[in-house]
């Protein structure tokens, strides 16, 4: 088998479509499906999840190779058609600055050695995160694949009562296609350029998970996959319920807290009940303080940005990866200046400051 056969069988997602990293000439970058209709005037309707004449390019060799070589980077969703997966991944992300993503990932892998569930962990392409992996023999049902992974994740004590933790998302973050889009992407390892600093490849528990193993290949061949059957043991064995599998059941009465926190704030009170009234400044503004949200920011931006006047989900996406990579939230000085007057005196520099001013 050569190398791009054996990448493909390891990170096997939907090949019936596969999406593109992108970066505008203003800054904003995302992932989008490639289609053979972009851009086509009077076919193209943007978003391509709502576009009836998308005709979507599936993954190929070429495009792998290109990847693996650094010419483009491309994302794949792991939630095949039929409601599996061939593999779940754990996110672990530092966005605020005050998280020990290194340190989840190492007691996560640690869980799974004890529960003889190979793992394997990547850097991100940031070079601040990481990626989990846990990879099975065959395709498996994702709700049965998340279940036992966020069960590992509390047994790790990376979630549960009163733990604060780096982990941001599963993927797949769903148990069934909702019919209105494909599901959560994930960026595909061994990035040609990023490969080049050590990241987005497996990373050496001998070495802390500091280094990668020397021959990447060699452990793509020697993958340990997890049968179906040890999961159903695991699920019987310890008593786990389809409906515990919510992210947001399995986090501390303090993460629920900061939701509560920052939707009390008079400005995102105001972006949800007037969408239609917030200027593009003030959207950016209400997207790189809801992202602050750790889990959940993400969907929370997309479901408070889908009145505004001007929303399509490419467009999130981009703003969520540009707050991301910016310095902090938008103060509540900037949002005064931007035309939303506030007469609450909270203080606090920026809302996202809600989310953690009862914590100190």
């Amino acid at each position: 088998m050569n190398k791009v056969q054996l990448f493909r069988q390891t990170f096997k997602g939907r090949e019936d479509i596969v999406a593109k990293y992108w970066r505008s000439k203003k800054g904003s970058s995302g992932y989008s499906p490639l289609c053979r209709n972009e851009w086509k005037k009077g076919i193209c309707k943007k978003p391509c999840r709502t576009c009836e004449n998308a005709d979507y390019i599936p993954l190929s060799d070429s495009l792998v190779l290109d990847h693996l070589k650094g010419k483009h980077i491309l994302g794949i969703y792991p939630l095949l058609k039929d409601n599996t997966c061939n593999f779940v991944a754990c996110d672990f992300d530092d966005h605020q600055g005050n998280k020990e993503p290194l340190e989840d990932a190492r007691a996560f892998y640690q869980t799974c050695q004890v529960q003889e569930i190979p793992s394997y962990t990547l850097r991100s392409k940031s070079g601040k995160g990481y990626h989990s992996y846990i990879f099975f023999e065959h395709p498996v049902e994702a709700w049965k694949a998340r279940l036992t992974t966020l069960a590992l994740l509390k047994e790790a004590e990376v979630i549960g009562e009163d733990f604060e933790s780096s982990f941001d998302r599963l993927f797949p973050n769903q148990n069934e296609a909702s019919g209105k889009g494909l599901g959560n992407l994930i960026a595909l390892p061994f990035q040609g350029k990023a490969a080049r600093y050590k990241n987005t490849l497996i990373l050496d528990p001998k070495t802390e998970f500091k280094e990668p193993y020397d021959d990447q290949w060699k452990v793509l061949e020697d993958i340990q996959r997890v049968k179906e059957s040890r999961l159903d043991r695991m699920i019987e064995d310890w008593d786990l319920k389809r409906e515990m599998q919510s992210i947001g059941s399995q986090y501390s009465t303090l993460e629920k807290q900061s939701l509560g926190q920052l939707m009390g704030c008079d400005f995102i009170k105001w972006c949800k009940e007037q969408p239609e009234s917030v200027p593009e400044p003030l959207w950016y503004a209400l997207i790189s303080n809801v992202i602050s949200i750790r889990p959940g920011g993400y969907t929370l931006c997309h479901q408070l940005s889908r009145g505004y006047s001007k929303y399509n989900a490419r467009e999130t996406d981009a703003k969520i990866l540009h707050a991301l990579d910016a310095s902090g939230p938008h103060t509540c000085q900037y949002i005064q200046t931007n035309g939303f007057k506030c007469r609450k005196q909270c203080d606090v520099k920026a809302p996202a400051g809600l989310i953690f001013k009862e914590r100190d």
